[in-house]
């Protein structure tokens, strides 16, 4: 069994990922890392 943790994100509002590509925006990232 993997010890890495799995998390899923609801982008309810649209605030994670960018409308056009439909990808997590860099800023999204950094935030979740943190």
């Amino acid at each position: 069994m993997s010890n890495q943790k799995k998390y899923f994100f609801f982008d309810i509002d649209g605030t994670l990922t960018d409308d056009a590509t439909h990808r997590i925006v860099p800023s999204a990232k950094v935030a979740l890392h943190q």
